[in-house]
């Protein structure tokens, strides 16, 4: 969508939809000057756009996490839904996961199978770090292990 002002010069431009079907049915302007867009889509949930395509019985939505470039080439799954309709995707991020900062995530369906396209920004993974507690709590870890005993 692009609005020109009476110079037929940009003023803004956005796109909507997505990668399959998208059909633009009505549009309206308000006094405000804001416009409400009305139409319907078979393309896949992303962006600004939630899910309403049409899932079979067994649909498996995939989280899908790029390498550290943003390339899907070989993507990491980090979540999973079973559903016919959008929900929400729990995921988690694998601990040897390298550090990043292009990091991407997309969603992908399995009946039928469509992929979506990612998030759109770089997410930055960083490192994980765990401190060791030193001293008292060390040394009794230490002295209990020395002194352990089995059972034969």
């Amino acid at each position: 969508m692009v609005r020109l002002n009476s110079h037929h010069e940009i003023l803004w431009d956005s796109r909507f939809g997505g990668d399959y079907i998208d059909v633009l049915s009505g549009i309206f302007q308000a006094s405000n000057g804001n416009f409400l867009l009305g139409g319907s889509s078979q393309s896949f949930a992303n962006g600004n756009k939630s899910s309403t395509g049409i899932y079979s019985a067994g649909n498996i939505f995939t989280a899908q996490l790029s390498d550290a470039s943003g390339s899907f080439s070989s993507p990491t799954s980090i979540g999973t839904f079973t559903s016919t309709q959008s929900g929400t995707i729990g995921v988690t991020i694998p601990i040897a996961t390298p550090t990043g900062t292009q990091y991407r995530i997309r969603v992908v369906s399995s009946n039928p199978s469509i992929t979506g396209t990612d998030n759109g920004e770089d997410i930055t993974i960083n490192a994980l770090t765990c401190d060791i507690p030193a001293a008292e709590f060390t040394d009794e870890i230490t002295k209990t292990l020395q002194n352990f005993t089995g059972i034969m």
